[in-house]
C-alpha cells in the first residue's frame, strides 16, 4: 500500500494550507490536526493511489463544527467545479455514440444558442474548453449557487441573452455558462434529466455511488458542512446552504456535484489508459491534450479537464506534464498523473481559502 508520509503530504496539504513545515518524522495525521487547531479548516479527507494498489486515505477534523461530528473517509463534499468535468465525461459519452458532435453547431441541437449572434457557429469544443467567448455568468443568475431555484433549460435561455465576450475559439475565458449549456445539450440529445443520464451513464458504471446532484435524505447526514474564510477577522464563518425537502429545481452542469475521497478518485483512474471507463479511446486522450493556455502559467485546457504542460515541480502547479484534474471553489482538489496511474484527492469545505492556490494543487504527491 501507498504510505501517506510526510515528504508526500507535507509540501500538498502543507501549501494548500500555508502552514508551515511540520517537525522532521511528523506524519500526515499530524499534519492534518495541525491544520484543524489552526482553526483554518474544519476538517480534510486525503487520498492517494498508484497503480496496483489500494488507495489510502487520511482524515482528520471535523465534518461539521458545531455538531463535533467528526470527519470520515465517506464525508459527501460539496464538489463545485469539478462537476465540469463529470459534465464533459457524460457529453463525450454521447460523442462516442454519435448523437452529437465535438465540432457540429450546438445550436443543431440547441437553436436558442444562435441567439449569440457569434461569426461562427459554437461547438461542444468550444463549451468545453472555455473558449466559446460566453460570459462566465449573468446577473440574473448571481444567487443561483444557493437556490438552485431554477431549470436548466430557464438558466440557459438567460446564458444566451448576455452579450459576447470574444468570437468562438478565440480565447480561454473560464464560464461557468458555458457548462450549463454542455449540460442542457446532454439533456435534449439524449431525452434525460441531465441529473439522470450522468447517474446511469458515469455514475453506475464507474461505481460512485455516494455522487449525487440531489443528495437524498439518508446521504445528507454524511455532507460536510460549508464555511468560508474571513480574510478580516481571520476565522471560520458558516456558510448558509438551503436543502430543499427532496431536489433542486437546478441540475447544474457547472457546480452541482456532491461526492467523496473515493468516487473523486474512482473519476480519475477511470480516464486512464488501461481503465474500463464510459469514454473510450481515443476520445479520453482527446480529452487529456492540452488543447488551450489557461489562466494558470504551464496549464492548459482540457475537455473538462485541466492538463500540466511543464516537468518543472517548481512551477506553477509542481505536477508534471500530462497530468490533469480540476479544484473546486469549496477547496476541493483533484489530480491524477497518467503515467505513473497515480491520483491524489483533497478535500476540505471552506469557500475563500487562502491556502487554495493553483500553486500548491497537489506537488507532492504528484511529483514524489
Amino acid at each position: 500500500m501507498l504510505t501517506l508520509t510526510r515528504r508526500t503530504f507535507c509540501q500538498t496539504i502543507g501549501a494548500q494550507l500555508a502552514l508551515p513545515d511540520s517537525a522532521p518524522g511528523a506524519g500526515v495525521d499530524t499534519l492534518l490536526g495541525d491544520a484543524v487547531d489552526s482553526g483554518k479548516i474544519p476538517g480534510a479527507v486525503a487520498l492517494v493511489q498508484d497503480d496496483g494498489q489500494p488507495p489510502a486515505i487520511k482524515t482528520a477534523g471535523w465534518r461539521d463544527l458545531a455538531r463535533r461530528q467528526p470527519m470520515t473517509a465517506d464525508t459527501i463534499f460539496d464538489m463545485r467545479s469539478v462537476t465540469k468535468a463529470v459534465t464533459a465525461v457524460a457529453a463525450m459519452t454521447l460523442v462516442a455514440e454519435g448523437r452529437i458532435a465535438l465540432d457540429k453547431p450546438v445550436a443543431e441541437h440547441l437553436p436558442e444558442v444562435e441567439k449569440l449572434e457569434a461569426r461562427k457557429p459554437i461547438t461542444l469544443r468550444h463549451l468545453l474548453t472555455h473558449t466559446a467567448g460566453l460570459a462566465h455568468s449573468a446577473p440574473a443568475l448571481e444567487r443561483l449557487t444557493e437556490t438552485r431555484h431554477l431549470p436548466l433549460a430557464e438558466v440557459v435561455s438567460i446564458c444566451v441573452e448576455q452579450p459576447m465576450i470574444s468570437e468562438p475559439g478565440v480565447r480561454w475565458s473560464y464560464s461557468s455558462a458555458g457548462f450549463a449549456i454542455a449540460a442542457r445539450l446532454v439533456e435534449v440529445a439524449d431525452g434525460r434529466p441531465f441529473d439522470a443520464f450522468v447517474h446511469d451513464r458515469v455514475f453506475e458504471p464507474l461505481g460512485m455511488k455516494d455522487s449525487f446532484f440531489h443528495p437524498p435524505a439518508k446521504a445528507r447526514k454524511r455532507l460536510a458542512s460549508l464555511y468560508s474564510w474571513d480574510r478580516a477577522q481571520q476565522r471560520l464563518k458558516p456558510w448558509r446552504r438551503s436543502l430543499p425537502e427532496k431536489k433542486w429545481t437546478y441540475t447544474s452542469g457547472d457546480f452541482g456535484l456532491y461526492s467523496t475521497a473515493r468516487d473523486i478518485n474512482r473519476l480519475l483512474r477511470s480516464m486512464f489508459g488501461g481503465a474500463t471507463g464510459v469514454v473510450p479511446r481515443p476520445l479520453a486522450e482527446e480529452m487529456l491534450k492540452p488543447h488551450i493556455e489557461a489562466d494558470i502559467a504551464d496549464v492548459y485546457q482540457g475537455l473538462g479537464w485541466l492538463v500540466a504542460n511543464s516537468d518543472s515541480p517548481c512551477k506553477p502547479l509542481g505536477i508534471r506534464t500530462a497530468c490533469f484534474g480540476h479544484n473546486g471553489a469549496s477547496g476541493v482538489a483533484a489530480w491524477a498523473d497518467p503515467r505513473r496511474e497515480r491520483t491524489a484527492v483533497f478535500l476540505t469545505q471552506v469557500f475563500f481559502a487562502p491556502w487554495t492556490t493553483a500553486a500548491s494543487v497537489m506537488r507532492s504527491a504528484l511529483c514524489s
